[in-house]
């Protein structure tokens, strides 16, 4: 009995081996194993998706950044032309005040003295000149300043000369260098109120078309281009054989050219 049952157990364990191994050989995969395929798949498709959202958000990184440095490529474009525009202008101003003082000192004392240099108008004499050798002392210094380029030093000594000085036949001249000498500084609000107290209280000198001139210049400056409009066409009106004038109508064309 006890031999029977040892053999079929020893049978049971045989097949036992057997289904095993027959089942280890086997190509099927097992539940485990397709368990682990499904997740390896579902880890590539996440780590795909992850790379492909890294991607765009590069991308959209880098069309931000691009977009960036052509906002500053263009606003460094703006600078660059409004510097040189700005150095234009001043070249410009530098220019017309060497033209003024070349003019001057080619004329003598007699246009130093309130005499004009650009419309032919009779100089002053040169007894009225040698009356006030200590006022004409004052004026001629303080005008040595502004052709030295000492501007600050020029608008002290011009302000200083017409407070003692209000009557007199430098004064009007005074007056219009005092407002050139603001104007180079581009500093134009004292440079206006400098030209616009010249001709009122001066209204027959010389400098009056001059200094009408002035004043459109600083509006030009300032874009109010219909009041510089109106100023040069006032020039031009008022003042046709002063050589403001000629400048006045040259600023005009100007103006039609840039469509202001």
């Amino acid at each position: 009995m006890k031999a029977r049952h040892a053999g079929s157990l020893a049978l049971l364990a045989a097949g036992t081996l057997v289904t095993g191994c027959a089942g280890f050989g086997s190509n099927e995969p097992t539940p485990e194993q397709r368990r682990l395929t499904t997740l390896e798949q579902r880890a590539e498709r996440v780590d795909r998706r992850l790379e492909n959202l890294n991607l765009v958000q590069v991308a959209e990184s880098v069309d931000g950044v691009e977009a960036k440095l052509r906002e500053l490529r263009g606003e460094m474009e703006r600078l660059n032309y409004e510097l040189e525009a700005s150095k234009r202008r001043e070249r410009q101003l530098y220019l017309d005040i060497d033209k003024r003082l070349q003019r001057l000192e080619q004329s003598g004392v007699g246009a130093l003295a309130g005499g004009t240099d650009t419309d032919g108008s009779t100089q002053v004499s040169a007894a009225e000149v040698a009356s006030d050798p200590e006022i004409q002392k004052a004026y001629v210094s303080a005008f040595d300043l502004l052709k030295a380029g000492k501007f600050d030093a020029a608008i002290r000594s011009f302000r200083s000369f017409l407070s003692s000085n209000p009557s007199s036949v430098y004064a009007d001249n005074a007056q219009y260098w005092l407002g050139e000498a603001y104007y180079v500084k581009r500093e134009y609000a004292p440079a206006k109120q400098a030209f616009s107290e010249m001709m009122s209280r001066y209204p027959d000198s010389p400098k009056v078309p001059d200094s009408l001139l002035k004043l459109a210049y600083i509006d030009y400056e300032q874009q109010r281009y219909a009041d510089a409009r109106s100023k040069l066409q006032r020039v031009l009106e008022e003042h046709p054989n002063a050589s403001a004038a000629s400048l006045a109508r040259q600023r005009l064309d100007r103006m039609d050219r840039e469509g202001h």
